[in-house]
């Protein structure tokens, strides 16, 4: 009797122990399984960020190239406009020095001739002098209100551009 309650204690015991196990088991089974899904969660994140970073990272980028395009088409637009300006006053000096010579000849003529026509030719060249000194003034400033006008309009379209390019930027 004695081995047969020993069997039956051993039995009980075997059993609670299997049935331990078979939960351990599922236990562990179900923490693989847990652990598995989570690293390929973690790899599909890995590749959903990591895409996600490189595709805001490009549109980053082309953006800054499209803004230091502008920026460097406005250097070039100012580069220009200078030496426009720069011949422009060259030619506006030059025909300054015209006039300037222009009114030294005409005084040695003047010099030159006899009195009676020295009158009606003096203010004949003060006339002269100054039409064709307001001509040029009105010339210099009219070119120069264009140009000026032209870009101040380039410079506010750069303006403008780079304003909706941050603003886009801070959007994102």
């Amino acid at each position: 009797m004695y081995i047969y309650s020993l069997s039956i204690y051993l039995s009980i015991y075997l059993s609670i122990y299997l049935s331990m196990s078979i939960h351990f088991s599922i236990y562990v089974y179900s923490l693989s399984i847990y652990l598995s899904m989570s690293i390929h969660f973690s790899i599909y994140l890995s590749i959903y960020l990591s895409v996600y970073s490189f595709f805001y990272l490009c549109l980053f980028i082309i953006y800054l190239s499209i803004y230091l395009c502008l920026f460097i088409f406005l250097c070039l637009f100012i580069i220009y406009l200078s030496i426009y300006l720069s011949t422009y006053l060259c030619l506006f000096i030059f025909l300054s020095m015209f006039i300037h010579d222009l009114s030294i000849y005409l005084s040695i003529y003047l010099s030159i001739t006899d009195e009676t026509s020295h009158d009606a030719l003096s203010f004949l060249l003060c006339i002269f002098s100054f039409f064709f000194l307001s001509f040029s003034i009105f010339f210099f400033l009219f070119f120069l209100t264009i140009f000026l006008s032209f870009f101040l309009n380039i410079l506010s379209f750069f303006l403008f551009l780079s304003q909706y390019f941050l603003s886009f930027f801070s959007s994102q």
